[in-house]
């Protein structure tokens, strides 16, 4: 059997494992995977092959145990490892190139990824940024996110070509439609309900949170250590520059200090020219904005691949080896924007297929949050009645109801129709949008045979809109029938 398997691989060596499905979408240019290396046939501790795709092709081929791999480009030498830990970057590793068996890189939390769920875009594709094959759910996440201006993917498990699936890519989508064999996330799901402030201890400007972090570690130790500040969920990040009024106030943050911040060149090699190098941010903003001093960027000595800020005299950008750990740094996430509302002349009522919610409670799973937006308001007496209302859990004064939609909706009107039961109505409701807007408005109209109409005096533009009861005429399981939104996308 080791006989028989030494030649497998010994007979591969000289290419053509584009069928095995090799993805470079997370290759780690630069880097060592330091896990434990698979003992091969013969004792041997690496394989020769001729690519990178080849020695991913191996560790994809053979079979559970590996995990991981590292190529080596001078000497063509593969480790397929039973394990990946932690990448280590440097000079050392500069001819290196690592990655995982399935596509490991950023990705949506378990809870964004919602199954038997597909996104649809507008007619013709012209949302769609790419459609690849892939082999899992998280591989497509991981694509999206390293797709500028991916907002929204779809993997589609009933499309299988070379054992993989399609995954499509979108800039946006349109419509939400429920079909099984489809797994979908917007990325970063959790970014539409995040709060228009900052947490304790982080600084706002300008629609984001800062943090400055004083101990001087390595340009990846200080992003690591950014990622594990509170909050997780929000992704912190090194921080990305994006324009002069920004630097100014890191630069106030920092004072004399020169700084870690989020740029950092790919790939992380040394023997590319210097055209074929590109800097990008951590955060995945878009690279345009620069400050770099006289001469820099120069990747001196072939390891400068992280970017440092305010720094020597000059105050401007610089350079460095990655693993210098001599420099503070400052930390990034961003906060719920204040977007312009739309004038919405003509505003539309908002199909349910655009809205997810969340409550404070729910009666049970027919009495769930989603039934006071499926566009069914019957008034009807007769028990059972289930399945056309949402209800509370014996809540009244503080329940709420929250909605979230897949883009940014203008606001203008909304029509709310309350319970059958007269001992379960409420009076005065608080409607929370983003960027911190609130209005309390009174509910007059009981019962579910007439809408209360609510027109707000101004458009508001916002991905959540949150309801809260403020004031009850009676108690029970108080809750709403259905919930309209009227306006614009």
């Amino acid at each position: 059997m080791l006989l028989l398997l030494f030649a497998l691989f010994q007979g591969s060596q000289g290419g053509g494992f584009d069928r095995c499905g090799t993805d470079d979408r997370c290759d780690l240019i630069g880097a060592n995977l330091d896990g434990n290396n698979i003992v091969l046939p013969k004792g041997k501790e690496y394989i020769e092959t001729s690519s990178k795709d080849n020695c991913a092709c191996q560790c994809k081929t053979w079979g559970p145990e590996c995990k991981a791999w590292t190529w080596i480009i001078h000497s063509k030498r593969c480790y397929l490892k039973t394990r990946a830990a932690r990448p280590q970057f440097g000079a050392a590793f500069a001819n290196y190139i690592s990655g995982q068996k399935e596509c490991q890189c950023v990705t949506d939390a378990n809870n964004c990824i919602e199954s038997g769920l597909r996104y649809d875009t507008v007619p013709g594709g012209a949302d769609i940024l790419d459609k690849i094959l892939i082999t899992s759910a998280i591989g497509c996440s991981c694509a999206c996110h390293r797709l500028r201006n991916c907002l929204v993917w779809t993997f589609n498990k009933n499309v299988v070509k070379y054992g993989k699936s399609e995954c499509t890519l979108m800039a946006r989508a349109t419509t939400r439609v429920q079909e099984a064999g489809f797994d979908s996330a917007v990325v970063n799901c959790d970014y539409v309900s995040r709060p228009s402030v900052c947490v304790s201890g982080w600084t706002e400007f300008k629609g984001a949170c800062y943090f400055l972090q004083q101990e001087k570690k390595d340009w990846d130790s200080a992003n690591a250590a950014c990622q594990l500040q509170q909050p997780k969920k929000f992704n912190a990040q090194l921080t990305s520059i994006l324009n002069d009024e920004e630097y100014k106030f890191l630069q106030k943050m920092a004072g004399s200090s020169e700084f870690w911040m989020g740029a950092n060149r790919q790939p992380r090699t040394w023997y590319l020219p210097r055209e074929k190098w590109f800097w990008e941010w951590t955060d995945g903003s878009n690279w345009k904005y620069t400050k770099w001093a006289h001469g820099e960027p120069n990747g001196h000595a072939g390891r400068q691949f992280c970017g440092a800020a305010n720094w020597s005299n000059t105050k401007l950008w610089d350079d460095n080896s990655c693993d210098e750990a001599k420099k503070i740094s400052i930390c990034k996430y961003r906060i719920a924007p204040a977007v312009p509302a739309k004038s919405c002349a003509d505003p539309k009522l908002l199909e349910s297929s655009r809205i997810t919610c969340t409550a404070s409670s729910e009666y049970s799973g027919d009495w769930g949050c989603q039934k006071a937006f499926d566009g069914e308001a019957p008034c009807n007496q007769n028990w059972p009645y289930s399945g056309t209302s949402w209800a509370t859990k014996g809540e009244g004064v503080g329940a709420w109801i929250k909605a979230e939609f897949v883009e940014v909706i203008t606001i203008k009107k909304l029509r709310i129709k309350q319970r059958f039961s007269m001992v379960e109505q409420s009076s005065g409701i608080e409607i929370a949008f983003d960027g911190g807007v609130k209005k309390d408005f009174k509910l007059g109209v009981k019962g579910c045979y007439s809408w209360n109409i609510i027109n707000l005096s101004e458009p508001v533009a916002t991905r959540t809109m949150k309801i809260r009861i403020s004031s009850v005429y009676a108690k029970v399981n108080n809750g709403f029938k259905e919930i309209e939104i009227y306006g614009c996308i």
